[in-house]
């Protein structure tokens, strides 16, 4: 583990990383998603419950791998369910959600760990259910300063939108999709250029 994971492995450390992108990142989510009033949403790859305020109106149930974030969470929404869980060994008792989001968690994973995590979504997915997808695109040495701010980076999984897709075009279609260049606190510098996807079921 490098010194940068292991600082980010701190909820207070994540939390603030995650401040200078967050923002216009929810943006985005948010322009993606559905009614949410009295919706199931499971959040995966919930961090410290970075992405929860936009779901205050739903059934919402936040889960990740690290125990740090999901007791920060906790702490923050206490009326919301938090689960420390693999992504990749769900265990949900057979619940069934609306709106699954997965927010640039997909780039830490291998091509056999993404397929796997689809395939088990298919059974958490209501019918006519949701899945939002945020993820950074993959940059390449000619982007100069993104790609060297995206090698800070704890995902080692970047790709391109191709890329992305032929990971679960099997079992989901794309309802929509929505680009746009993440920046650092609003300014122009780019460091990431997004994709946002909305998925529903073959």
């Amino acid at each position: 583990m490098s010194l940068i994971d292991t600082i980010l492995e701190s909820s207070t450390c994540y939390a603030i990383w995650s401040a200078f992108f967050n923002a216009e990142k929810i943006k985005a989510i948010k322009l993606s998603l559905p009614d949410l009033k009295a919706k199931k949403v499971l959040d995966l790859g919930c961090g410290p419950a970075t992405n929860t305020k936009i779901f205050l109106e739903a059934d919402y149930t936040g889960i990740d791998i690290n125990p740090r974030y999901i007791e920060k969470a906790k702490g923050a929404y206490p009326q919301f369910q938090f689960f420390t869980q693999s992504i990749l060994a769900l265990e949900l008792k057979g619940q069934k959600y609306d709106v699954i989001l997965m927010n640039s968690i997909i780039h830490h994973l291998s091509d056999f760990e993404v397929t796997k995590l689809f395939t088990d979504l298919k059974s958490y997915l209501k019918p006519g259910g949701t899945i939002i997808l945020s993820e950074p695109l993959l940059p390449t040495p000619k982007d100069g300063f993104k790609y060297y701010m995206m090698r800070l980076d704890r995902g080692r999984h970047f790709r391109t939108y191709e890329g992305y897709c032929s990971l679960f075009d099997k079992y989901f279609l794309i309802q929509e999709k929505r680009e746009y260049n993440l920046k650092v606190c609003g300014l122009i510098l780019t460091v990431a250029r997004m994709l946002v996807l909305r998925l529903t079921q073959k």
